[in-house]
């Protein structure tokens, strides 16, 4: 191929030599040595080129090696494919083999990490310590985090055999324990629970296995058969306690509920008086409704003597008919304080016929009638008789008349409204 390129060019040199301007030669000149095309000659292609681009056309039909420069420029361009071509085939070489690098070192990464947590994992099942009951926790922690590894990495744990270890040290441990805790039970009292609880706890808490090794069992069983009826014989005593029922029992009566009601049901089977209980209970709950109705009665009877302690009415009625058809009302009272003076009784009444029916007065047309009697009265002091009457009224009908209110104000500026019970009390 070079061979060729070089005979065209010195037959076109010796065609157009006799006719070349100064351009044409050195455009020449410039391809000559553009030489054998390697990938370094794109600066003599370019060159020569830029000088052909340059010439006339004229100039152009008389390079002797115009056909070399295309050749050239031809035979560069199949250069750089050819070397875009290998890099690019070396580029995949190395990408592949880099891959593969990567590959096998994150593999030897993840084989390390798995060694390293395999590792950890024998250091913790290696620092096991089961000396107690309360151990337990601390193997069961360890079982969940080698259960917790991925298979791979279990399978590399070398001490994991220790895990199974460590439990049959505990249960052997437990099993010790428990008949620790039986024997610490002693004679059985109503106290007693406590300890019988975290006995028959620490039992229930070994395995199937290791307990035929409590070999003090059955001293558990009898001592939670006696707690229970030691625990039925106590209510039956708090029930004994209660004796004779009064309005002071209340203490008594709920300590013996209470304690019944904490037992079981098979310990409330133990319980003979029971029944004793429940009559107690209704009995004290009569006593304290008696006591109630008592109270308020004395309290009533307080209220009603304290009336009587500031007024005594001795009558209200009304006169015979006067000569203009009329009836005159009169109200008579005693001053019972020991030490207040009576300044005003104020006092209300309706006026009744023969069969005990409210009437109107005539004039006023109204049932109610309010008075007022101005003193002073002291201790002791008030009305009787005739002298002092409250109106006039007029009403054929009228037969008597009725008090329905009282108040009475004093001399010290005090003053007292009796209720209806009240003024019903302190007439007598």
């Amino acid at each position: 191929m070079k061979k060729r390129i070089l005979a065209a060019a010195l037959l076109t040199a010796l065609i157009f030599s006799a006719c070349q301007t100064a351009a044409a030669k050195q455009a020449d000149k410039l391809i000559a040595a553009i030489g054998e095309v390697t990938l370094k000659s794109e600066y003599a292609i370019e060159i020569a080129e830029k000088a052909v681009q340059e010439l006339s056309v004229k100039e152009v039909a008389s390079l002797k090696n115009y056909s070399a420069l295309t050749a050239a420029r031809a035979e560069y361009e199949f250069l750089l494919q050819e070397e875009a071509e290998r890099e690019e085939q070396k580029k995949a070489h190395e990408e592949e083999q880099k891959a593969r690098e990567e590959e096998r070192e994150a593999s030897q990464a993840e084989e390390d990490r798995k060694d390293r947590e395999a590792r950890i994992m024998e250091e913790e099942i290696d620092a096991l310590t089961v000396t107690k009951p309360g151990d337990l926790d601390q193997i069961d922690r360890v079982k969940k985090d080698y259960e917790a590894l991925d298979p791979d990495i279990r399978a590399r744990v070398q001490n994991a055999y220790r895990i199974s270890e460590a439990y049959e040290t505990y249960n052997q441990l437990v099993a010790d324990y428990v008949v620790e805790k039986i024997e610490a039970i002693g004679p059985v009292t109503v106290d007693s629970g406590r300890a019988i609880g975290r006995a028959r706890e620490a039992y229930d808490l070994l395995e199937e296995k290791y307990r035929p090794y409590v070999s003090n069992y059955h001293v558990l069983t009898e001592a939670e058969a006696e707690f229970h009826f030691k625990k039925a014989e106590r209510v039956d005593l708090m029930i004994a306690a209660i004796g004779t029922v009064t309005v002071e029992s209340k203490g008594a009566i709920t300590a013996a509920e209470d304690a019944y009601n904490a037992l079981s049901d098979e310990e409330k089977s133990m319980v003979k008086g029971y029944d004793v209980l429940v009559a107690a209970h209704q009995a004290y709950t009569d006593s304290v409704l008696a006591k109630r109705e008592a109270d308020q009665q004395a309290a009533r009877q307080s209220f009603l003597d304290e009336a009587r302690s500031r007024i005594h009415v001795t009558g209200i009625w009304t006169s015979k008919p006067l000569r203009d058809g009329g009836f005159e009302v009169y109200f008579n009272f005693i001053n019972m304080s020991p030490d207040k003076t009576i300044k005003f009784v104020n006092f209300t009444f309706v006026l009744h016929n023969a069969a005990g029916e409210v009437v109107r007065c005539e004039k006023e047309q109204t049932t109610y009638y309010r008075g007022y009697i101005e003193g002073p009265f002291a201790p002791g002091e008030g009305l009787s008789g005739t002298d002092w009457y409250w109106g006039e009224y007029y009403n054929d009908e009228i037969a008597g008349a009725v008090l329905t209110a009282l108040s009475v104000d004093y001399e010290d500026g005090s003053s007292y409204l009796f209720t209806s019970d009240q003024v019903a009390y302190v007439q007598y």
